[in-house]
């Protein structure tokens, strides 16, 4: 078996000078392609700017650090899928095992939120502050919002069972809080009225009730 070889990675660009205040980092990573075969593109990533790695080998460190997982002995190449495609092929197989009603509703969630805003992301990519980022932006309520991270949960299991994710980007995600819900109720003075305008036996079971 071929011995995989180590990604040491690089500045960019050539001469590992920031590019507009960021420090850029450039490696290979094995990826199975659709069609099965493993392919080693280049990556890159934004590191951080000057102000956070004021010098190249601290910029190197990062770099470093951010290959330790793709470094690591136990590293296997992962399939790559956008979002959408991975949604796609999740809802075929998945989803489509749950009731009528639990598919109507995630259907729903996946065409009106998910999908417009995470579907061109990879799946690799989607880290914490992608995902707070989402939260934060959705024009709903807290519930729906609650109802969204639960479905997002429920397909990175999925996910990371199938070996496209290794990460959890939901730890340290912060929710916004459920609001006090408010129901209506009579004034003292309604109930009495009520009471007092009903006929037996409903004025007594009204008594009772208040």
């Amino acid at each position: 078996m071929a011995r995989r070889r180590y990604q040491k990675g690089s500045l960019l660009p050539k001469y590992g000078l920031p590019t507009n205040g960021l420090w850029v980092g450039r490696w290979r990573e094995d990826v199975i392609q659709s069609d099965g075969t493993i392919a080693r593109p280049y990556k890159w990533e934004v590191l951080g700017t000057v102000e956070d790695y004021p010098t190249r080998k601290l910029a190197l460190r990062a770099l470093e650090a951010r290959l330790s997982t793709i470094n690591s002995p136990t590293y296997k190449a992962r399939p790559t899928a956008t979002f959408a495609e991975f949604a796609k092929r999740w809802e075929t197989t998945v989803l489509s095992q749950h009731k009528p009603s639990t598919q109507s509703s995630t259907c729903s969630q996946l065409r009106k939120w998910l999908l417009p805003q995470l579907g061109s992301i990879a799946l690799k990519d989607l880290d914490g502050q992608r995902l707070q980022a989402f939260v934060s932006n959705c024009r709903c309520n807290a519930k729906t919002i609650r109802n969204l991270v639960a479905t997002l949960r429920m397909m990175w299991n999925s996910a990371r069972a199938w070996g496209y994710v290794a990460h959890d980007p939901f730890d340290g995600l912060v929710l916004p809080k459920r609001g006090l819900v408010q129901t209506f109720s009579f004034s003292l003075e309604e109930i009495k009225y009520i009471i007092d305008s009903a006929s037996e036996p409903y004025k007594t079971f009204y008594a009772i009730l208040a």
